[in-house]
């Protein structure tokens, strides 16, 4: 006796799924599982599956006949059909798990296919893959997991609202280019249901303040800056140095101290794009940092305008008083023009990491700075 196949699981549909709905699952599937993308010994075997599934649901003669037949083999429950919206996550899903297959890949153009016609509007191809290829000097996506988180109706997007936005959380290993170190972050990412497609939103309205801050990382690193100043890290790096230097100091009660700097750019006249001369004050402030600290110190870009600095072995009082060294030494030459900021914490908290980063950020980066220099001890 032949045993009888779901053809409705096979392609991840609804039972009541129309043409189009069959048709559009058909086609992310493929993507999937064709052995010509998929390298997995089983490819083949599925992707046949879901070839027979198809010319059967796809034709509604053979679906009436098959139906009828689903319906005797088939529980009706509930736990046994895929639900609507579960059939909408899986697709959006699919696409979102060949966008960041593209990131593994650097198959940058096919990315950039699957953004929305409004990201792609305000991201021309050429600034999308000009920051890619930036990125991809300093570190690589390795390895990926997708979640999903909730589902918002009628949502505003550029302009525009879509019957439904999708949340996503993506769990990322990163490869550090150079150190070969190994590091976890997550992001998260929506898809918009667009014209029975799902397409992933970028949320940016112009790349090039990023591919600035991507090209300022990598002369950092092909410069190697010594010269008997620290190496300027970059988030990764300083991230996972930090975490470590947490942990230590949780462990053994060795003193450490956090130092937010942020540069706040007043041009005058602009001879230069906004970009290029915030990338002039930190290129300026990141050298003035480095000289006032010890080998054993961690420094770093936190944030496009902001350095992060840890002070091992330094108990906060004395991390006061490196922090305002550093300020007198990085105070502005006569052909920049900038303000500083800063915030400082013995991190104490029992916050992870990334946490105590932020809240010292936000005490660093207040919305309006009314003096040249402001501290937030």
């Amino acid at each position: 006796m032949q045993k009888f196949t779901d053809y409705y699981k096979v392609m991840q549909i609804h039972y009541e799924a129309d043409s189009k709905m069959i048709e559009s699952a058909y086609k992310c599937l493929c993507k999937v599982y064709h052995p010509d993308i998929n390298t997995s010994p089983d490819a083949p075997e599925r992707m046949k599956e879901l070839n027979e599934a198809y010319s059967v649901l796809s034709d509604p003669d053979k679906r009436a006949e098959y139906h009828a037949e689903w319906k005797k083999m088939t529980s009706r429950s509930t736990s046994s059909i895929m639900k609507e919206e579960d059939y909408r996550i899986e697709l959006a899903k699919v696409v979102l798990d060949e966008f960041f297959r593209d990131m593994v890949t650097e198959s940058w153009e096919q990315a950039y296919a699957k953004l929305t016609a409004i990201d792609q509007g305000n991201v021309p191809l050429s600034d999308f893959v000009e920051w890619k290829v930036a990125v991809a000097k300093l570190h690589k996506l390795a390895d990926y997991k997708i979640k999903f988180e909730k589902s918002f109706k009628n949502c505003d997007y550029g302009g525009l609202v879509f019957n439904e936005i999708l949340l996503f959380t993506v769990e990322m290993t990163v490869l550090e280019i150079g150190t070969g170190q190994i590091s976890h972050e997550k992001t998260k990412k929506y898809m918009a249901y667009v014209n029975d497609t799902w397409k992933m939103c970028l949320g940016y309205a112009d790349l090039k303040p990023v591919i600035a801050k991507f090209r300022y990382f990598s002369l950092l690193k092909a410069k190697n800056i010594q010269n008997d100043r620290l190496p300027m890290l970059n988030y990764y790096e300083l991230l996972d140095q930090a975490k470590r230097e947490l942990a230590r100091f949780r462990r053994y009660g060795n003193p450490m101290t956090l130092i937010l700097l942020t540069v706040k750019p007043k041009p005058g006249e602009m001879v230069v794009s906004e970009e290029t001369y915030l990338e002039k004050c930190m290129t300026y402030v990141s050298k003035m940092i480095c000289t006032a600290l010890r080998k054993t110190d961690i420094v770093g870009r936190y944030h496009e305008s902001s350095f992060a600095i840890i002070l091992t072995e330094t108990p906060l009082e004395n991390g006061k008083q490196v922090m305002g060294k550093i300020i007198q030494k990085a105070r502005r030459p006569k052909n920049l023009n900038f303000g500083l900021t800063a915030a400082c914490t013995d991190c104490k908290s029992d916050a992870a990491m990334e946490d105590i980063l932020k809240v010292a950020l936000r005490k660093a980066a207040p919305e309006k700075v009314k003096n040249e220099l402001s501290y937030f001890l």
